[in-house]
């Protein structure tokens, strides 16, 4: 199973989006944001970032849970 099309929370925020060549290539089939406390909010945002486009919405959030 292909990490970056199942993705994580983990490789998304810590990875991925410092990542300005992956961030151009990779689309997930899947993002599991679960276990984060603010975990409405970040999924919001990877519907910005990924559905709407929004190229900073992602920017906002720390790499782990805080």
């Amino acid at each position: 199973m292909d990490m970056y099309e199942f993705m994580n929370s983990k490789v998304l925020f810590k990875t991925l989006r410092k990542s300005e060549e992956l961030k151009k290539k990779v689309k997930p089939v899947i993002v599991h944001v679960n276990y984060h406390p603010d975990k409405l909010n970040r999924m919001q945002a990877v519907v910005e970032f990924y559905v709407n486009g929004k190229q900073d919405a992602l920017d906002s959030f720390p790499d782990g849970s805080e």
